[in-house]
């Protein structure tokens, strides 16, 4: 994960290196994520946007645990609780 982070950074700046095969991984992910979500609401609307940003959480989360902001075990579930998710308004 560190040498693709340390590649993510470099592509920012080349159009080359963003449109290499290093990243064919994550359109696929973004592919399958966008599927995903397509069967579960029933309608395409909007699913790609979304499963972009799902990818963005996930490699947010794992540039976190490389920096040390967040360990793996806590990373899972970080023991918040917010009224939403307890069920309140």
């Amino acid at each position: 994960m560190l040498v693709y982070q340390g590649f993510a950074a470099a592509a920012l700046t080349d159009d080359t290196l963003r449109h290499s095969e290093m990243f064919a991984t994550g359109r696929q992910l973004i592919e399958f994520f966008s599927d995903q979500l397509t069967q579960a609401r029933g309608d395409e609307a909007h699913t790609t946007h979304d499963a972009t940003g799902l990818l963005s959480l996930v490699l947010g989360l794992s540039m976190s645990v490389l920096l040390g902001s967040e360990h793996p075990p806590s990373s899972r579930h970080s023991g918040t609780c917010t009224s939403a998710s307890k069920g309140g308004s």
